[in-house]
């Protein structure tokens, strides 16, 4: 056990080099019985993928709850709190302790790592763009995101990429998103309003339920503030023009999906996960 504990810890700092905050909670779940119990639940998750969902719930839990104990130390929800705080352990080893039930039943109905991210919309855009150069640019064509989650890929008709001085601006709407270039030019591209727009996803997300639009929030890192208010007004945009959402494996929905699309209408197949 204690090498697995050594394990998990060294993984979460690498997982969470960026986020002191989720590497202290890491800590203290597994140095706590009850986080360590919430680990070794049931199901085919690994304790890697439970720790990860587990330290979600918690944060899932500030966005959804601001005013509680453990919100003041997430910066997404403005708490001011710091991560490095002695009192950040006992205040998260209670929280596990009075909702461990309630982690548990939520983190068994969770099969997977959610990994929703702006910053992947912008290579998606990039190929789809080229896949409609190939074949000769049309007008009109259909989406399909398999391993959509709540859907954000679905919306790469409406991305606008500009070039900037440090690297590059994914806008959705009105939302602005600043991205740092690693090197090289960053291409125009294009894409003309799909006609359908279709996701495949085993674990259903809706955008029009704030609780599933919490969810894919608490997967963002806490610092960044201004990465998280981008994806919580990209979310409430698409649930003002939710995409067509298909619940179930790929090999069992993908055939309905193209069943739904207008014949000889060109298909853009994209795989999120």
């Amino acid at each position: 056990m204690n090498e697995l504990i050594d394990v998990l810890r060294l993984k979460a700092k690498v997982h969470y080099g960026e986020s002191p905050l989720m590497t202290a909670l890491a800590n203290v779940v597994l140095s706590e019985p009850t986080g360590m119990s919430l680990l070794e639940g049931q199901g085919d998750a690994s304790a890697e993928v439970r720790l990860h969902l587990l330290l979600a719930l918690m944060h899932e839990h500030a966005i959804s709850q601001p005013a509680s104990q453990l919100a003041r130390y997430f910066p997404s929800v403005g708490g001011s709190g710091s991560a490095a705080d002695p009192a950040l352990a006992a205040v998260a080893a209670a929280f596990l302790q009075s909702h461990a039930q309630e982690l548990s039943d939520r983190m068994a109905k969770r099969p997977h790592i959610i990994r929703t991210t702006l910053r992947r919309s912008v290579m998606l855009k990039a190929l789809a763009a080229q896949a409609l150069k190939e074949i000769g640019e049309p007008s009109d064509y259909a989406l399909i995101d398999i391993g959509c989650s709540i859907g954000v890929n679905l919306l790469l008709d409406r991305l606008d990429i500009a070039t900037a001085e440090e690297g590059f601006a994914l806008r959705v709407g009105e939302v602005r998103m600043d991205v740092a270039r690693r090197g090289g030019s960053v291409p125009s591209f294009d894409l003309p309003r799909a006609r359908t727009r279709i996701g495949i996803d085993s674990h259903r997300l809706d955008a029009s339920r704030a609780e599933d639009r919490n969810e894919v929030l608490s997967h963002c890192p806490p610092e960044n503030v201004a990465d998280f208010e981008a994806a919580r007004r990209v979310l409430n945009l698409l649930a003002e023009d939710p995409p067509e959402l298909r619940v179930g494996r790929a090999e069992d929905e993908i055939a309905g999906a193209f069943a739904q699309i207008d014949s000889g209408l060109p298909v853009i197949v994209m795989h999120s996960m």
